[in-house]
This record gives C-alpha cells, structure tokens and sequence, in this order.
C-alpha cells in the first residue's frame, strides 16, 4: 500500500529516529545498501502499552537499526459499541482511502461486559468473605 509508513529508528539513540515511506526504507535498507544488523517489526500501536514499548525495546537491542512499520489497513474493523469519532485511526484509514466498518458487539462477551462481571464477582466476593469474617479486636 503506497500509504504505509516505517519508522527507523538507529545509532542507539532513541531520539535519532525517522519515518520513511516503504520505497524509501527499501533503497536505504535494502540487501546491497544497508550497513548493519536491520531488526524489523509491525502492528497497529493504536494503544500503546508497556509491552509494546519492552517489546520495542528488546528488538532494538537486536540489531543497528529498528524498523517498525505503522501499517493503514484498507479496512479497519472495530465492536459496535465504539463510536465513529472514538474509533482511534479512523481519519488515517480514511484519508488513505480505507474504510471503517462497525461490527455489532455480542454484548454478553464484549470486553466491557467481560471486565463488569469480574469487578462485580470481585467485590461480591470481598464483601462476602469480609462479613463472614470475625470481627478483629
């Protein structure tokens, strides 16, 4: 897709970073011009989480370079319950000519649903366990 975009980063200095276009990455990176071990990964990063950044930071110690590619998906799909202008990428996958499609949530295993009934079983439970317990003195 002439829209994806990788990010170099190089020189050890988490500072010294650039975004390339993926024609551009191949002649700076290629076999024959390239110096240097060129670790590569991907994914969407639309949340980054600290296991994103120890997984970054473990695959830059790999080599010289780190390249890491942001790719525009073409169809970018998200639950129902998100709405439009919640939808984190929505204006990129759009602008690039991609589209946002809604999938409607089966509300009792969506995530949400899912973090409820542990927070409620949960303090249910405390609650439980702290009234059966004796009194302390």
């Amino acid at each position: 897709m002439a829209h994806d975009k990788i990010k170099i980063q190089g020189s050890g200095d988490s500072l010294n970073s650039l975004v390339l276009s993926v024609d551009q990455a191949v002649r700076r990176f290629g076999k024959t011009t390239r110096k240097g071990r060129v670790v590569f990964t991907n994914g969407c990063f639309d949340l980054l989480h600290p296991g994103h950044v120890q997984t970054l930071e473990s695959a830059r110690a790999l080599g010289d370079v780190l390249m890491i590619a942001r790719l525009l998906p073409d169809v970018l799909v998200k639950g129902g319950d998100w709405a439009g202008d919640q939808i984190i990428g929505r204006e990129e996958v759009e602008e690039a000519g991609g589209r946002v499609v809604s999938i409607p949530v089966v509300t009792e295993y969506s995530t949400t649903a899912i973090l409820q009934k542990m927070r409620n079983t949960g303090s249910t439970e405390s609650e439980n366990a702290a009234s059966n317990s004796p009194a302390k003195s």
